[in-house]
């Protein structure tokens, strides 16, 4: 199973306990005990929902031209960020599952790299696909 995750490459201490905070939300995912329900608590201090929101604001690039927002608006940016993330690999997980036990053919998962490829090769991607293309290359890991 592959997992985006968010990480920052820093030597303080703040930003170091912000990488160990996502590794621990994300544990019971990462070894295949994904929960039913999504869980990301929030972080015991404002230093790590700030390395958290910067992270956000840099992989959808949106500059620093943002409006001044309280920590609970960026905790509530960074938590939805986060379940987005979690909601479209669940969606992709279950759609593969579905397609095993009914024996289907490995379809291409809306929204995957390997549809966007499919899209542009066949010539039926839209405008708003590709508008959604370069959000989705700009804010997810590559597997």
């Amino acid at each position: 199973m592959s997992m985006n995750t968010l990480s920052i490459i820093s030597d303080s201490p703040s930003q170091h306990h912000h990488s160990t905070h996502i590794s621990n939300a994300l544990h019971a995912a990462r070894h295949g005990m994904q929960a039913e329900e999504f869980y990301f608590p929030r972080p015991d201090n404002d230093e790590e929902i700030e390395a958290l929101f910067r992270e956000i604001k840099r992989s959808l690039d949106l500059g620093d031209n943002m409006p001044d927002m309280t920590i609970d608006q960026k905790w509530q940016m960074v938590h939805n960020a986060e379940h987005l993330r979690w909601s479209e690999e669940r969606r992709r997980e279950q759609q593969t599952k579905k397609q095993a036990e009914t024996g289907q053919s490995a379809a291409f998962v809306e929204g995957s790299p390997e549809w966007y490829i499919q899209r542009f090769m066949d010539r039926t991607i839209t405008p708003k696909q590709s508008s959604s293309l370069e959000v989705s290359l700009r804010s997810n890991q590559l597997r």
